[in-house]
């Protein structure tokens, strides 16, 4: 999964966050949590030196905002 997905995966529910139950965030998030720790643990130095560096921050402000 390209990390810029990352922001269009969370992004909805980060917006209707209030209306999920405690139940359900709570098990989506540590899916989501899980999915993203996978991805970025199996990345090789090729593709992290190839990240693109002025979208970085922006996909990881929107995770943090999900969690």
């Amino acid at each position: 999964m390209p990390l810029e997905l990352l922001s269009e995966l969370t992004g909805a529910f980060s917006n209707c966050r209030a209306l999920l139950s405690e139940a359900f965030a709570t098990k989506f998030v540590a899916e989501v949590e899980e999915i993203v720790n996978t991805r970025l643990m199996g990345m090789g130095s090729k593709e992290i030196k190839e990240l693109d560096k002025d979208g970085l921050p922006g996909v990881l402000l929107a995770y943090r905002s999900f969690l």
